[in-house]
């Protein structure tokens, strides 16, 4: 049984403790609270089942991040099919398992780009914002910004791979992705 820890939004903690106690998982912890939800990473020791989805989803054993939405930010049908296609073309973590109120998806391992950015060599710093210009790309050619795109949700794995986590989600915001592009390539890439 999970203990219950005091949350800002008890609202969303009993929901997180309801889905953990489901996935009995071997190990959780609480990440963070955002505008739209609260996000826990969880640890699956043996291939498990998540009982209350439709498809037959297996978790093998791993890191997971459990997001939960709070009622006013619920994900339509059109949201939910966008996030799946975004998990599909690699351009977010991937999507296990979705609703209207919570989306399971893999735990990336890696570090923000608010974190790396003074420690990073700068010809590896070029290439990660190379793959960032042409990931944002991949997500206008869909229809849609990303809406959101600041330091914190940009993650870079131990390949230097780029992660883009936290997407507004339908957002047609294309010129602030823009913007913050050119902001961040002129401070960090045009000072070198």
């Amino acid at each position: 049984m999970i203990k219950r820890k005091k949350r800002k939004n008890p609202e969303l903690q009993e929901k997180a403790y309801g889905i953990l106690n489901l996935l009995n998982p071997q190990s959780w912890n609480y990440l963070a609270e955002g505008d739209s939800g609260e996000i826990y990473k969880f640890i699956i020791g043996q291939n498990t089942r998540i009982p209350f989805v439709k498809e037959d989803v297996i978790l093998k054993p791993g890191s997971y991040v459990l997001k939960l939405l709070k009622d006013s930010d619920k994900l339509s049908t059109k949201g939910i099919n966008f996030l799946k296609k975004l998990s599909k073309k690699k351009l977010i973590p991937e999507i296990y398992a979705i609703g209207p109120y919570f989306i399971i998806m893999k735990y990336v391992f890696g570090t923000t780009l608010l974190d790396l950015i003074g420690d990073i060599h700068p010809g590896t710093l070029e290439r990660i914002f190379h793959n960032l210009y042409n990931i944002v790309e991949e997500y206008h050619e869909l229809g849609y910004a990303h809406g959101d795109l600041h330091l914190k949700n940009i993650l870079i794995d131990h390949d230097n791979n780029v992660h883009l986590i936290d997407p507004k989600i339908l957002s047609k915001n294309f010129e602030k992705d823009r913007e913050l592009l050119s902001h961040y390539y002129v401070e960090y890439i045009g000072n070198l």
